[in-house]
């Protein structure tokens, strides 16, 4: 199978994965935005950030070094699972005593219960690692995605059901919990893996040299998520739960371009990194692919936030409408970063890397300490500043360590740029025309689709192109 061959594929299963999981994960939301308080999902949001703290503590970056290196082996898999596991016994305990504290820091007493039973998802998640490496590693996504839409589609009705029946945040926590239970059960039914008995410093000695500074890297870039916790800090629980909601809607939207993309994208160039020029030209097709995606999708949300709050979340959720329609905008930055960072990643400047997100977090925190005076609106217009210029300084410092050129860089983003802003001219005065909200959700979409698909097609926009000759070829067989 040719290297475009397994990008397709890979690329493929990974998009059902996200649109599959998303869609169940909208509806099972949707409902659940219904039933529940909205400070059910703001104690929620408080406790997102230490999820993510001890998930980068036991992935350590050791999976991404399995990934890359290509001469490892089943000892080095059974070593990096005894030492994923030892870490989610070890921070669980950590975060069990520490949920006093957590609840006293939001002044939220519930916390120390719900945190307490959340926090298991970590021990769960931690158990099928190994697994999804080994899948990734092969470039096969197949399994990866029967596992993710079974498990949340079933955790989801167990969710619906507790919030019915009135439990409240606890069908939020039990949510969590159980779709990690069934992901990780069902990757150990089906996988062939087993550990063996063995564990080898010098593994661990091996894959620290590169993993340590993704680590590293990971704990600095924690701080861009820290805005629910600052804003639980400083704010009211149903603020943070506005937000809360905002952030899960757009991350559906970023999370369904962004993970296909960069599931895919590492393992299959790691198999070229030491071929130049053919690593740049297939990164730069991916560069195109996810902009084209971003710039089509993500400005369309933001465009049509108020309609689809007041549709799907009710006028209970309006609050949100500012939140996400600036956090869409935020998710372009986000995934352009995201990428460039990859290529640094491919390329084994995880040491370049370390000092991005270093960088990164001084204008993060800066910008979120300036900003927090000036209510919650403003933190959040401070979070698209800060992803701008976090945004421009991460492609300096791959076009300054990589043969990925500034110049490139910008020639590959620039149009997408002016063609979204003309198609958000052409389609925004259509809500002073319509009032009737299902009509104006619908419209809106139609004319940016059509003006962002037309604009790209007269510019000869080289993913408009391979989608046509992807479609004359599959019409030919």
């Amino acid at each position: 199978m040719t290297l475009k061959d397994q990008t397709i594929s890979a690329l493929l299963w990974t998009l059902v994965d996200k649109v599959g999981t998303q869609i169940a994960y909208f509806i099972t939301g949707v409902i659940m935005a219904d039933l529940l308080d909205v400070s059910d999902f703001g104690l929620i949001g408080m406790l997102s950030i230490f999820v993510l703290l001890t998930t980068i503590f036991i992935d350590g970056g050791f999976t991404s070094a399995l990934i890359r290196y290509q001469d490892t082996n089943e000892d080095d898999y059974s070593t990096v699972f005894y030492l994923n596991m030892g870490m989610s016994i070890l921070l669980y305990a950590l975060l069990y005593m520490s949920a006093p504290l957590i609840a006293e820091y939001y002044d939220q007493p519930r916390l120390i219960p719900v945190s307490r039973v959340l926090f298991l998802s970590i021990l769960f998640n931690s158990g099928g690692i190994i697994q999804n490496t080994i899948y990734a590693k092969s470039i096969n996504f197949k399994i990866q995605t029967i596992a993710n839409i079974v498990s949340l589609v079933l955790s989801g009705g167990i969710a619906l059901l507790l919030a019915w029946k009135g439990y409240g945040v606890w069908a939020i926590v039990y949510q969590t919990v159980s779709v990690s239970i069934l992901k990780t059960g069902l990757l150990w039914s089906v996988s062939k893996w087993r550990p063996r008995l063995v564990f080898k410093i010098s593994t661990i000695r091996r894959l620290f040299g590169f993993s340590s500074y993704l680590l590293l890297s990971q704990l600095v870039g924690i701080v861009q998520n820290m805005y629910s916790m600052m804003l639980g800090k400083h704010f009211s629980v149903t603020t943070v739960g506005y937000y809360t909601q905002a952030q899960k809607m757009s991350d559906m939207a970023i999370s369904t371009i962004n993970s296909p993309i960069q599931s895919s994208l590492f393992p299959v160039l790691s198999t070229i990194n030491q071929e130049e020029d053919r690593l740049l030209n297939a990164f730069r097709k991916s560069m195109h692919f996810a902009c084209f995606l971003s710039f089509l999708f993500l400005p369309m949300l933001a465009i049509t936030s108020k309609p689809f709050i007041l549709m799907f979340l009710r006028n209970k959720w309006f609050d949100s409408i500012v939140f996400l329609q600036i956090l869409s905008i935020c998710g372009i930055l986000s995934i352009i970063t995201a990428l460039v960072n990859t290529f640094l990643r491919v390329e084994g400047k995880s040491k370049h890397l370390l000092f991005v997100e270093t960088i990164k977090a001084v204008i993060t925190f800066s910008v979120l300490i300036a900003t927090i005076p000036y209510g919650a609106i403003a933190v959040v217009i401070g979070q698209l500043i800060s992803r701008f210029l976090i945004c421009l300084f991460s492609m300096y410092m791959t076009a300054l360590k990589t043969n990925y050129s500034m110049i490139f860089q910008l020639k590959d983003i620039q149009s997408y740029i002016f063609i979204a802003l003309a198609s958000f001219l052409v389609c925004y005065p259509v809500s002073y025309v319509i009032t009737n909200i299902y009509l104006l959700f619908l419209i809106q979409n139609a004319v940016y689709l059509i003006a962002f698909a037309s604009l790209n097609y007269l510019n000869k926009n080289v993913i408009i192109a391979d989608i046509i000759d992807l479609v004359k070829n599959k019409i030919k067989k």
